[in-house]
């Protein structure tokens, strides 16, 4: 148990808990101030640990997915935001969160790496036309916001299976998946102010994936030198 904290705990800067721990202050105020919601406060906490702790390769950050994508999905259905594609992805992330549980944790050093050009196309191919598709999917269960939940829906899910392998790839799909989400929950916090910290969480989530992008590809170039 020990060497399980300090693995996933141990050796990060005072820079890293410094915005850390004030991002997760920020948004309990925001909740006393206008949420009240434990059940989106727990979220948007989980959800915001998660994108720390997995942008360090630290397993623990895939515990915290796992946890998040089960209570966003609980949180969806209650308030009725139907944002199914959401739903959907939750799901395989908890799958995928699951593998990469088992993958990360008997490894040593944490080395992310490029995709090769060829497998970008693919990945480029894959999704366009899933996003096709899952738009069809969404507009058929009337799900608000399609297009970009479609564009979301695909991309993140993409970017999750790349992120569990360390591919680089996966913080550039994250970020431009986050621009389209920050648009919707902007639209949903018009509307509904409780959604504050799920709004907060992805301006947050989009600002974490902007970092840890440049910090991927450092350490991928860095490895290959």
């Amino acid at each position: 148990m020990r060497t399980f904290f300090t693995s996933n705990f141990g050796s990060l800067s005072f820079c890293f808990w410094l915005i850390y721990l004030s991002i997760c202050i920020v948004l309990c105020g925001c909740w006393l101030w206008i949420g009240k919601d434990f059940l989106a406060l727990s979220v948007g906490l989980l959800g915001i640990s998660s994108a720390f702790f997995v942008g360090k390769g630290r397993v623990i950050g895939l515990y915290f997915a796992l946890i998040y994508d089960v209570l966003s999905s609980v949180l969806i259905v209650n308030m009725d935001y139907r944002l199914w594609g959401d739903v959907g992805l939750n799901i395989f992330y908890a799958l995928n969160a699951l593998y990469g549980i088992l993958k990360w944790r008997n490894q040593e050093g944490f080395y992310p790496r490029f995709l090769s050009p060829q497998a970008r196309l693919g990945v480029v191919g894959v999704w366009i036309l899933g996003g096709v598709g899952a738009y069809m999917l969404l507009h058929w269960l009337g799900s608000n916001y399609v297009f970009a939940e479609s564009l979301i829906s695909i991309g993140c899910l993409l970017a999750f299976c790349l992120q569990v392998r360390k591919y680089v790839e996966a913080y550039i799909l994250y970020t431009l998946c986050n621009l389209a989400s920050v648009g919707i929950w902007l639209s949903i916090f018009s509307t509904t102010p409780q959604s504050i910290v799920q709004l907060l969480s992805s301006i947050v989530f989009l600002g974490i994936g902007i970092y840890y992008a440049r910090e991927w590809m450092r350490k991928s170039m860095h490895s290959h030198l």
